[in-house]
């Protein structure tokens, strides 16, 4: 629909930040293209929250067509090889929640949450994916290292 329309426009306008030179190409597992398998299978695990400053949807991006999602991998990957994260994705809208029981006439009684950008959250969890599974995958932590770590915990080092 009509907001679907407005997605391209933003994400064009973020990506013509991202180049500033003709990357280089490099043959590594970190460095490959970031595919729309990968960012429709973090698309699956993305709550439906209130958009951040950009005012993207997760919902949008979770119904939008691959002409859309190609986009947004060309622009995660220009990012990623530019080692660029764009200003949108980073700001916050900081809004007060009120604390179930407590005085709503007393300032103690909300608690900030941030809403950040969407686009930026699902950019963050395909990196994140990549570098646990490689670090993983090479052995690059110690035996000691558990915490956020899949199937270990800070506790496991106790025992």
């Amino acid at each position: 629909g009509d907001k679907t329309n407005n997605i391209i426009p933003v994400l064009k306008e973020i990506q013509k930040t991202v180049y500033t030179s003709n990357p280089t190409p490099v043959d590594h597992p970190l460095a490959r293209s970031v595919s729309i398998e990968e960012i429709k299978t973090h698309l699956k695990k993305t709550k439906n929250k209130a958009p951040g400053e950009d005012n993207i949807d997760s919902t949008l991006i979770k119904q939008a067509p691959d002409e859309y999602l190609h986009l947004l991998s060309n622009l995660f990957t220009a990012c990623h090889m530019e080692g660029y994260f764009p200003l949108p994705w980073k700001s916050a809208v900081v809004t007060m929640i009120h604390k179930p029981v407590k005085d709503p006439y007393n300032v103690t009684s909300y608690r900030p949450i941030s809403l950040l950008s969407h686009v930026g959250k699902l950019f963050e969890r395909v990196l994140t994916q990549r570098l646990s599974g490689h670090t993983e995958e090479m052995g690059l932590l110690g035996v000691h290292q558990a915490g956020f770590r899949k199937t270990r915990s800070t506790t496991d080092n106790i025992l």
